[in-house]
């Protein structure tokens, strides 16, 4: 018996005998007496389906599957899942067919793309990887007056995602400073320190000091990039010792006029330059100290040229003429220092950092007065004696 496709033979039988080892001829040679029928009997076949899983060059993605089933029975078999790759069929199903058969599933590699954000909009071009391929970061934007906070994620190898990568601004802030100053660097008033957000208007108003112009009469702007520094300087009020030099006035019949009011008719005062003098003082027990020690130089000297009795008075040049010397030159030392140091354009004020100097100057002329007046009387102890 021919069986037919997915099947095959498996016996002949009569009504009388079930022998699956007869053939029809063995039927044939056996004696019948009566009307006989003989029956083929048949089976379905099993068949076997067998998935194989590989990458697109050829080498093995996932182990095989197979399924074995009854012809024309339906199959399926779900591909596995690999990451950051595709299969060319997600499904292999059918009616199994009349024959083993081997099916091949493909993976492709899968592509990605990196999104950049900043404060929510797009920056940039989307950009596209394969998995596991090398990502190159974009660079930290930069804008004038913000400062950048860096990105949120940081990618090295694409993974098996689309992946968003954000970033934001943030206002950047700067230190401003206001020193007022006068011409010499000396601190004229406190400083001003701020802390300001970029683009940020400012303006501080320079405070008058009686005696002294200021080159700016207010600081003001709008904030920078950057720390700002604004040095206001005080210059003294200066007067002119010709009174017609420079003048504009110097033609106006009414410049001397005391009923001219005009209050831009000013005289200006000429600044004296004192090298060392610091602060905005001169101190008062300075300028005792100088007039004590240049009093006790006078007092000696004239104490020496008074004399009338020009022998005493030879006598006197060889015993104290020293230290009347000595005390002329203290005087000028003392003089000079406070000259120096003192201006008395200023306002006063008690001390400075030279009363101490001046009060050692004024204390070694009293000595040298003391030892002076000292030397005068052992002289007429001597001549009583």
């Amino acid at each position: 018996a021919t069986p037919d496709t997915g099947y095959k033979f498996v016996k002949w039988s009569d009504s009388k005998t079930d022998d699956t080892t007869a053939t029809m001829d063995t039927l044939k040679a056996t004696a019948y007496t009566e009307d006989t029928t003989f029956t083929a009997s048949f089976e379905i076949n099993s068949y076997t389906v067998t998935v194989k899983y590989v990458y697109a060059d050829g080498k093995e993605a996932a182990k095989p599957i197979s399924v074995t089933k009854n012809y024309n029975e339906k199959y399926s078999i779900t591909s596995p899942e690999i990451t950051g790759y595709s299969a060319d069929k997600e499904v292999v199903s059918g009616n199994i067919p009349a024959k083993d058969i081997e099916i091949t599933v493909t993976y492709k590699i899968n592509s990605y793309t990196v999104t950049y954000l900043i404060d929510g909009i797009q920056y940039g071009k989307t950009e596209t990887y394969k998995y596991g391929e090398s990502v190159t970061m974009k660079a930290d934007p930069t804008r004038i007056g913000f400062t950048f906070s860096g990105w949120d994620r940081h990618l090295t190898k694409m993974p098996a995602e689309h992946v968003f990568i954000h970033g934001h601004f943030t206002i950047s802030m700067h230190n401003i400073t206001v020193n007022y100053l006068y011409q010499d660097g000396r601190t004229a008033r406190p400083s001003i320190n701020d802390r300001l957000a970029y683009g940020t208007a400012y303006s501080y108003a320079t405070t008058p000091i009686e005696g002294y112009t200021a080159d700016m009469a207010s600081v003001s702007g709008t904030m920078l990039d950057a720390d700002i520094t604004v040095n206001v300087i005080y210059s003294q009020n200066k007067t002119n010792d010709d009174p017609n030099k420079d003048d504009p006035n110097k033609n106006d019949p009414n410049k001397n006029d005391p009923d001219n009011n005009d209050p831009n008719n000013t005289e200006d005062i000429v600044e004296v330059d004192v090298p060392l003098a610091e602060g905005g003082s001169w101190a008062l027990l300075n300028l005792i100290a100088a007039a004590i020690t240049v009093i006790l130089s006078v007092c000696m000297l004239l104490g020496y040229f008074g004399k009338k009795d020009e022998e005493n008075k030879d006598t006197e040049l060889k015993r104290n003429g020293k230290l009347r010397v000595a005390s002329v030159a203290v005087a000028l030392v003392s003089v000079i220092v406070f000259l120096l140091t003192e201006n008395l354009s200023m306002h006063m004020a008690m001390t400075d950092k030279w009363t101490l100097l001046m009060v050692i100057i004024a204390l070694a002329q009293t000595g040298i007065a003391a030892v002076s007046r000292k030397t005068n009387k052992n002289p007429e102890n001597h001549a009583q004696a």
